[in-house]
């Protein structure tokens, strides 16, 4: 019986050494893991680190290089905006057009500056132009309206359909010009009333300007009776009209009276002069009243409209 009792201690103490053993085992190759990944993390870092500075010694100088470009481009582009301004300044050139060409070619100068600094730090500018042009397709179709305006402000400004001070006529409306921006244009109703109009509706409708000519003609009419001196009321309206020093009086510009049109009632008389664009309005209005004055002046009969009644007694 104890035999048996002292084989089992030992049987159980062998277990517990070889628990032991394993364990210690266990906890050793952990260790050497341990180790072995620190090690890689360490050499990993190292070699990176050897990268990132023979990398720096490398490129510090394209980038003081670039920096410099930049620099230098700059102050050419300054330059070269003040000789185009004082070269424009001694042009007719429209003052907006003027103010847009100088940021147009000092913006596409700049965009060329900066690709070539961007080379200079070996860049792919192929791939940074075809983002470019990327983004500018996408902004041109989400805002196809607003370039449909700019384009309507270059046909305004380089056929220079109207300018600013110019009265114009368009959808039957008169308007003068205030001021012209790129995607719009500012007009002042007689009213004096601010209106804004794209410039791509303007530049694609009909449309009068009363301020290209200098030298305007004008019509004046008058409805007479058959019964009045035709000759007598074309004498009278001729001596009326050469009397207003603002109707000019020249061989290329007469004044002119003539029976335009016999009616069912009355004789149309027309007077036909030329003046001066700035005084058309005031000048009209003055010979409409005269004509008036004139006519009653000379006991010339104006008919209008009236219905005569017969009552007939059976």
């Amino acid at each position: 019986m104890s035999q048996i009792t002292e084989n089992i201690k030992t049987l159980s103490w062998a277990i517990e050494s070889s628990t032991w053993f394993l364990q210690w085992a266990e906890q050793v190759v952990q260790n050497v893991k341990s180790k072995s990944i620190l090690e890689n993390i360490t050499t990993s870092f190292s070699s990176y680190f050897d990268a990132s500075i023979t990398y720096l010694n490398s490129f510090w100088p394209k980038l003081v290089w670039a920096i410099l470009v930049l620099w230098i481009g700059f102050k050419i582009i300054n330059i070269l905006n003040q000789v185009i301004k004082n070269y424009f300044k001694k042009t007719n050139i429209d003052p907006m057009i003027k103010t847009f060409s100088i940021s147009l070619i000092s913006i596409l100068l700049k965009i060329a500056v900066f690709l070539s600094a961007a080379w200079m730090l070996w860049v792919q500018t192929t791939s940074f132009l075809a983002l470019f042009t990327a983004v500018w397709v996408a902004i041109g179709m989400s805002l196809s309206g607003t370039l449909q305006n700019f384009a309507g402000w270059i046909i305004i400004m380089a056929f220079k359909l109207y300018k600013i001070g110019d009265f114009i006529s368009i959808w039957a409306n008169e308007w003068t010009v205030k001021w012209i921006y790129i995607f719009h244009t500012i007009i002042l109703s007689q009213d004096r009333k601010t209106i804004i109009i794209p410039n791509s509706q303007i530049s694609n409708w009909t449309m009068v300007n009363f301020s290209t000519e200098e030298i305007r003609r004008q019509d004046m009419s008058v409805w007479v009776s058959y019964d009045s001196d035709i000759d007598l009321v074309k004498q009278v309206l001729r001596e009326m009209a050469e009397a207003d020093e603002r109707i000019l009086k020249t061989d290329d510009y007469k004044v002119n009276v003539f029976v335009n049109e016999l009616r069912a009632s009355d004789i149309l008389v027309t007077v036909r002069f030329f003046v001066e664009s700035k005084n058309l309005l005031a000048v009209k209005w003055e010979i409409n009243e005269n004509i008036l004055k004139t006519c009653k002046k000379n006991n010339i009969s104006i008919p209008f409209p009236q219905t005569d009644v017969f009552i007939k007694n059976k």
